[in-house]
């Protein structure tokens, strides 16, 4: 794993030029052909793409909001739960 913002960058640049690779090859013909899953399902490949890049978008919105907390830490305080339930 990276050890810093720089090569994490980079380690995720490189990560993803295989499927972007694959994305460039592609005509929209091909976006109908079935193709086996990881789980051994056929799926189109438009269904295979679109669950991909919504996978990658959900977990960038994730590293972003982690992001956003750590860099925000100091202005976050912890609220007592009203009813004093937890």
């Amino acid at each position: 794993m990276p050890g810093n913002a720089a090569d994490a960058r980079a380690w995720l640049r490189e990560s993803r030029e295989p499927v972007s690779q694959e994305f460039r090859r592609l005509t929209n013909a091909d976006l109908d052909e079935l193709r086996l899953t990881n789980w051994g399902e056929r799926r189109s490949t438009d269904w295979l793409l679109t669950t991909l890049i919504r996978e990658q978008d959900h977990h960038g919105a994730e590293i972003s909001l982690l992001r956003d907390l750590y860099r925000n830490r100091h202005t976050l305080r912890s609220q007592p739960v009203s009813g004093g339930r937890v």
